[in-house]
């Protein structure tokens, strides 16, 4: 199946937080219905994640869990 839904967030880390970012940002599970999911650091302090889901039911139904991970690092960013 192709996945037909995806999303794209972009995050700014505070000065000093980027190693605790990456680590916690690695070691988030995936999502149900995620097929792959990329971060990619653009420069010194943004980064920008890349999400591609099954469908977009799925990244829906996802975003209550995402949003309890982002709590988890909001004081990050």
């Amino acid at each position: 199946m192709m996945p037909k839904a995806s999303n794209i967030v972009r995050f700014k880390v505070n000065q000093d937080n980027q190693e605790e970012f990456e680590n916690l940002i690695e070691n988030c599970d995936r999502y149900e219905g995620e097929f792959l999911r990329t971060v990619v650091k653009t420069s010194e302090d943004t980064y920008c994640a890349f999400g591609i889901w099954d469908d977009e039911e799925a990244m829906v139904a996802a975003r209550p869990e995402m949003i309890i991970f982002l709590d988890t690092i909001r004081h990050l960013l």
